[in-house]
């Protein structure tokens, strides 16, 4: 699985990597934001002599999410609805302050589902146009935000298109988050179109304009993460493409998707199927070739590909946050892919007969037909009750899932910021508590890369020699609260001034138990600072958000540049 290793890079000239929206809150890890400006340098009063001042790093007031589900909504994500459903308070558990349990960041939550119909080349069945889209297109749900069954899932506001938490913003939901949003999910339903479309309907949406569309609903100075949550592989194409034309009688919709999007061993895969074939999964990938102009014939093979060009679709979505995105766009996908490195190195690419659902309504239908099979099944379903004519099982299919292979080229667009699940896991709360970990770190980690001098050798562990400040806003002697997006009433601070504009308020070194706080430590971690691993976080009391303009200054005892030959300084041979 692609991990996150986001992280700030603090120096002795400060943050030279801009990311994520950093924070100071309770009990929690420090994130700077920028490094300070030469104007706003501290005065050389306040070094301390032997130490060395890093500067004072300006902190956010609060931390803000912007978290947008992308669901598939089709029949065959029935069995995984509620498995859904049942883990999304999970998830936002894990982007509770670590101290209180309760207290979410500033966190906008939006869904989409992957129905953009058929572009009118269908006109029955889930496929065709809807007449309630919102405008009159023929293209499914359009890429809009979807807030079916608001007002009993518990929203408050009939006019919302997302729900929102009651910190800088009024909450328009009563009652628990999780549930609420679980509930919305479930509004969904099972009936959309089969021809999948998530990452069109992302790319629709972050070209729409309106308070139903991703513009309308990412905030400049939030982060913003999509989950993608499929069971079977993207199909995005031209509205009126042929690819969505009538079914060939020998092969499934899933499998027309597949064939025209993946090769395998370097060569694309042969449509329409006329015979089964078996490969290696790790020899497979997204088609990357050039992508089909408007009009070309589709419905047979082509030397282009049917399907939307994948790099393209991600640099729609990198638009949202121009300048910044791979900084502050995290990519999740629960989507059909191996649970571990094993499996993948393991699973097979299967295209095989499967019996034909239609047969039994349609006798002079085929009573198999060919499929993509499942790349994982969920181990509490696993294939039991095999077909006698095919060996497929239909009921441990529906709780598997098809490889995913745009999804994960998609997700590897966005790098280290791409993360990977596979939806045949029993329990996705792993998955969702990893994405809540990853965003909480990614907009928390502060990495201290000088090394530091040892102030007590003698212990067997590192003890850095530092001192942090925490300075706080205040005017004319008086401590005022923080501007918050017009809730505060004046007079509020708002921007930053020389050191008469703050209360100094020292933080002494944590013990192991962090017994008295506020404190501050710095721990090895080669996860989030892989090049020196020096972690630092502070510890504080929970208060509900960081004031605007707050500063943490750090100084600290730093082993000088050994000329070769020359000796070690004390504590600092190690």
């Amino acid at each position: 699985m692609a991990m996150v290793t986001s992280r700030w890079r603090c120096g002795t000239s400060g943050c030279t990597q801009a990311m994520g929206a950093g924070l100071i809150s309770a009990l929690a890890l420090m994130g700077c934001t920028s490094a300070p400006s030469p104007s706003k340098q501290p005065p050389s009063s306040v070094v301390v002599p032997g130490y060395t001042l890093l500067g004072d790093y300006v902190l956010k007031p609060t931390r803000k999410v912007d978290l947008a589900f992308v669901l598939d909504d089709s029949p065959s994500m029935g069995p995984k609805r509620d498995k859904l459903a049942a883990q999304l308070p999970r998830m936002l558990n894990a982007l509770a302050d670590p101290n209180t349990s309760t207290l979410l960041p500033s966190l906008r939550v939006a869904i989409l589902d992957g129905d953009l119909g058929s572009g009118g080349v269908v006109t029955e069945g889930a496929c065709a146009p809807k007449n309630g889209s919102i405008n009159g297109s023929i293209g499914g749900d359009e890429g809009a935000f979807q807030v079916l069954g608001g007002p009993a899932c518990g929203m408050t506001d009939l006019a919302a298109r997302w729900i929102q938490t009651p910190i800088l913003s009024p909450a328009n939901f009563s009652g628990d988050m999780g549930q609420v949003l679980a509930c919305l999910t479930g509004g969904l339903g099972q009936s959309g179109c089969g021809y999948q479309q998530p990452l069109q309907a992302l790319a629709v949406s972050a070209a729409s304009s309106g308070p139903a569309y991703l513009p309308a609903f990412v905030r400049e100075d939030a982060d913003l993460d999509i989950i993608l949550v499929s069971d079977q592989d993207d199909c995005s194409a031209w509205p009126n493409s042929a690819l969505f034309g009538p079914a060939l009688p020998a092969e499934t919709a899933d499998l027309r998707c597949a064939t025209r999007g993946h090769a395998c061993g370097g060569q694309n895969l042969p449509y329409p199927t006329t015979a089964g074939f078996t490969t290696p999964f790790s020899d497979c990938s997204a088609r990357m070739d050039t992508t089909c102009s408007a009009g070309t014939d589709v419905s047979g093979p082509t030397s282009c590909t049917p399907l939307a060009d994948v790099h393209t679709l991600a640099e729609s979505v990198k638009a949202l946050k121009p300048g910044t995105a791979d900084d502050k766009i995290l990519v999740t996908g629960i989507f059909g892919w191996p649970q571990s490195d094993a499996q993948l190195a393991s699973a097979t690419y299967k295209i095989a007969p499967v019996p034909n659902p239609a047969y039994a309504q349609k006798p002079q239908a085929p009573s198999t037909v060919y499929d993509l099979w499942p790349i994982c099944y969920d181990q509490d379903h696993p294939p039991a009750q095999a077909d006698p004519a095919t060996g497929y099982d239909a009921t441990a299919a529906s709780f598997g899932a098809k490889p995913g292979l745009r999804l994960s080229a998609f997700i590897d667009e966005f790098g280290v910021n791409g993360l990977k699940f596979s939806m045949c896991q029993p329990d996705w709360s792993n998955a969702f508590q990893l994405v809540g970990e990853t965003l909480d770190k990614k907009l928390r980690s502060i990495c201290l890369d000088q090394k530091f001098e040892d102030a007590d050798p003698t212990t067997p562990s590192l003890d850095p020699d530092c001192i942090v400040d925490y300075l706080f806003p205040k005017r004319d002697g008086l401590v005022l609260p923080a501007c918050m997006d017009g809730l505060a009433t004046p007079p509020c601070f708002a921007l930053p001034g020389d050191d008469r504009d703050f209360t100094k308020t020292s933080f002494p070194r944590c013990d192991d138990n962090a017994s008295v706080i506020p404190c501050w430590k710095i721990e090895e971690d080669k996860t989030r600072c892989p090049d020196a691993g020096h972690l630092f976080s502070i510890h504080r009391t929970p208060e509900p958000y960081t004031p605007a303009g707050a500063r943490i200054r750090i100084q600290c005892r730093f082993c000088p540049g050994m000329a070769s030959g020359a000796p070690v300084q004390t504590g600092c041979d190690y």
